[in-house]
């Protein structure tokens, strides 16, 4: 299938299945679906979903904006249709475990910028730093992005109970990968709001 039909389902199952559930009256997805070549610029403004068919061995990245009776979700997920490559492996291994660090370190009193660091050194020391180029999460909330912003050069401090996404990512000519959860920060670390 084409990534736009496959974003076209994902928005779908959002819309069908969200109103109602857990007395939601109001429900909508935006999903964005790009694989191989094309997820290389997922790190880009404007995502889009092209008809471009999906092929076996390339990644696919989804990302998912979900807003339900409004307040905010941003999900990012990476797949692949059977085993990756042992080079997109090792990527999205790196990716995962920058999450997880950054997840366990999003605690209260944390400067945004150390959060960011935390990521950054784990994909860092996996030889791939120029292929994570840009923030690590944004604040979410009542709307999609909002404070705090967590990139290398933010003033803002982690406070408990704030809520943003974790989306460490690796972009090369070939892929994108990236791997994003909504966190809330606590007293000591972060927890995952994301369930999937």
């Amino acid at each position: 299938m084409t990534e736009a039909q496959l974003a076209s389902m994902i928005e779908q199952a959002v819309y069908s299945n969200g109103v109602g559930y857990r007395s939601i009256r109001r429900a909508r997805g935006f999903a964005y679906v790009m694989s191989g070549r094309n997820a290389s610029g997922a790190n880009l403004p404007f995502d889009i979903s092209s008809d471009k068919r999906i092929t076996r061995g390339e990644s696919i990245l989804i990302e998912l904006n979900v807003q339900a009776d409004g307040f905010w979700a941003d999900l990012t997920r990476t797949w692949f249709i059977g085993e990756p490559d042992g080079e997109l492996k090792r990527r999205y291994e790196a990716v995962s475990e920058a999450n997880e660090e950054a997840t366990r370190s999003a605690a209260d009193g944390i400067p945004a910028r150390e959060l960011d660091k935390v990521a950054r050194e784990v994909i860092s020391s996996r030889g791939l730093s120029g292929e994570f180029n840009h923030r690590l999460g944004h604040g979410i909330g009542f709307r999609l992005h909002e404070p705090p912003s967590l990139h290398p050069a933010s003033d803002e401090i982690i406070r408990k109970n704030m809520t943003f996404t974790i989306e460490p990512g690796v972009y090369g000519e070939y892929h994108g990968i990236r791997v994003e959860d909504v966190v809330l920060a606590g007293g000591k670390s972060g927890t995952k709001l994301s369930k999937a």
